[in-house]
């Protein structure tokens, strides 16, 4: 019911072909995943990310999508890429820790005012924001948090349990 409102979001135009190779290959259960350094399919990151290897994009939500990053960290806290389509709308929420954003490609709006290329974004638990995609382009934002996120909308509640964020 939730998806039926949302508009079509057009594939790659590689990704028929990509899904068809994938899966014309032998399937290697028990071989890791491979991971990609990070100039090999995002040549523009900061030279201080370079070193550092990323996971592979992963899907959270419609048009939205997570990479880790794996430098070297403490306790509970991550550091990701967040990807997300122009115009997506996030669902309203809150933290449970610490989250700063630097944003490396495109822009998103919240209450706290717009954050474009090269601007930095600090929320904490207290602070209750529902970013918005600019239109245009995509948004790539590095991402370093403690804690999670709590979803604090009735959408946002109804999914939380299914977000690995």
């Amino acid at each position: 019911v939730l998806l039926s409102d949302l508009s079509p979001t057009p594939m790659a135009p590689e990704a028929l072909r990509k899904t068809m190779g994938r899966l014309s290959g032998p399937l290697e259960q028990d071989q890791p995943m491979r991971i990609a350094k990070a100039t090999e399919d995002l040549p523009w990151l900061p030279q201080a990310l370079r070193p550092y290897e990323l996971g592979p994009w992963r899907w959270i939500g419609p048009g939205v999508y997570q990479r880790k990053v794996s430098v070297p960290t403490k306790g509970d806290e991550r550091v990701f890429l967040l990807k997300a389509a122009p115009g997506t709308k996030l669902p309203e929420h809150t933290h449970t820790g610490i989250e700063r954003t630097q944003v490396l490609a495109g822009a998103f709006i919240h209450d706290g005012g717009r954050f474009g290329a090269g601007d930095f974004d600090d929320a904490e638990g207290d602070i209750e924001h529902r970013p918005r995609v600019d239109v245009g382009e995509e948004c790539i934002c590095l991402v370093a948090m403690t804690g999670g996120i709590k979803m604090t909308g009735p959408i946002g509640r109804l999914i939380q349990p299914f977000l690995r964020l």
